[in-house]
């Protein structure tokens, strides 16, 4: 099992600032990882890899955009996996970014 953090920022910005923070949206809704749950609605097409994949997308508060990639290794994903993979992301600590940059 393969769990990325992915952070970014609104499009709109200048390119690769970080510092000027998001707004929740509903593409971005506010992001609590203890309360992620995989389900067949956030299933992704599984591309060459064949290997199930997980997508869920938010904002941690109003510092930036997170995009959580899970992909399983096995065929088909089991619910222990999934579980397994939901208790890793509530155990897990976001940094906040710093309001000066």
């Amino acid at each position: 099992m393969q769990i990325s953090l992915l952070r970014s920022q609104f499009q709109d910005t200048a390119k690769g600032d970080l510092c000027k923070g998001v707004a929740p949206s509903g593409q971005y809704p506010n992001l609590n990882l203890q309360e992620v749950s995989f389900n067949e609605a956030d299933r992704v097409d599984p591309g060459f890899t064949g290997l199930p994949e997980y997508r869920v997308q938010g904002s941690f508060e109003t510092e930036y955009y997170i995009e959580i990639r899970l992909v399983v290794r096995e065929l088909p994903a089991s619910e222990d996996s999934l579980a397994a993979a939901e208790r890793a992301l509530a155990g897990l600590e976001l940094p906040d970014w710093p309001d000066r940059c």
